[in-house]
Order: C-alpha cells, then sequence, then structure tokens
C-alpha cells in the first residue's frame, strides 16, 4: 500500500481543530460545486476562524466524539462526529451529527470505517 493510500484512525485531539476546520470548509466546497452558488462556495473560506472555534469547542466536549481519518502525505482528510440524540425523545440514542471527507478519498470505505468506529466508542 502507497502512503497516499494509507489512512489511520484516532480519536480527534484539541490540535486537530484546524486540520478538521479546513476539511470541514473543503469538502463543502467540492461536494455542493455545481449544486450551490459559485460566490457562496468560493466565501466558505472566509469561515475558516468561525470553524476553528467551533471544532476546538467539539473535540474538547466530552459527550461528543469526533475521531479523523489521516493520511501520511495529507494529514486529516476526514472526520466523524456524534454523540447522544438531540431530540428530547431520542436522548437514549446515538446521532451521528457529521461526516466529512476530502473528495480525493471518496470511493475508499473511509466513511464507512469512521462511522463504524464511531458507533464502537459511542456504545462502548
Amino acid at each position: 500500500m502507497s502512503p497516499e493510500d494509507s489512512i489511520t484512525y484516532r480519536d480527534a485531539v484539541f490540535d486537530d481543530a484546524p486540520e478538521i476546520a479546513n476539511v470541514h470548509i473543503r469538502s463543502w466546497q467540492e461536494a455542493y460545486k455545481g449544486l450551490l452558488p459559485h460566490d457562496f462556495l468560493d466565501q466558505r473560506h472566509l469561515l475558516f476562524k468561525n470553524r476553528l472555534e467551533l471544532w476546538k469547542a467539539l473535540v474538547a466536549d466530552p459527550s461528543q466524539k469526533t475521531i479523523v481519518a489521516e493520511n501520511p502525505l495529507h494529514g486529516v482528510v476526514g472526520f466523524i462526529n456524534g454523540g447522544p440524540g438531540r431530540d428530547e425523545e431520542k436522548k437514549s440514542h446515538l446521532e451521528i451529527y457529521c461526516l466529512y471527507l476530502l473528495k480525493h478519498f471518496w470511493g475508499k470505505k473511509i466513511g464507512f470505517q469512521l462511522l463504524k468506529r464511531n458507533f464502537r466508542k459511542l456504545w462502548i
């Protein structure tokens, strides 16, 4: 397996927040290109500071679990975040709040692996 294809999975730490924020923004730009207005997507990078602060808080929140997919050449290329159900009647359920992955890594079952790992971490 080449370093390009190598992926490791681990719990996110506070210092991952900048890379998570970057993946959050870039994956939006990649996934919604041609579906949302070009100007809207081009301005997503302006939200970096906002996303950075959001991910600093979410990674530190013990009620949530964030797991990153990391490549030795590209750093964090995807992540998943989840926790208890947010609906009042579903508090005992598990909810996936978000799952983002850079386009270059689509089709490699990374999202599936992130889901499996997140379910294991949250239910144990």
